[in-house]
């Protein structure tokens, strides 16, 4: 299962929101963290619960942060 990714950067959001200038806007994005710590939860509960299922927990939300934050080890820009 993968979580959700940082919604408050993505181009919709950020013109909704034009106070937020360049910076991604933090209430959606927080909105997005609540959640995956919930679907984290959910996730381990059924690794215990259902013995002999495999889930997968993706962290696209931290992938994409990092991939904003650090774009230029990432390749040409």
């Amino acid at each position: 299962m993968v979580n959700v990714g940082p919604i408050g950067c993505i181009p919709c959001m950020r013109d909704l929101n034009p106070f937020s200038g360049d910076k991604c806007v933090q209430f959606p994005n927080h909105l997005a963290q609540l959640f995956n710590t919930q679907l984290k939860n959910l996730v381990d509960e059924l690794k215990t619960n259902l013995k002999g299922s495999l889930f997968v927990y993706g962290d696209a939300y931290h992938i994409m942060e990092d991939i904003m934050m650090n774009y230029s080890k990432y390749g040409r820009v």
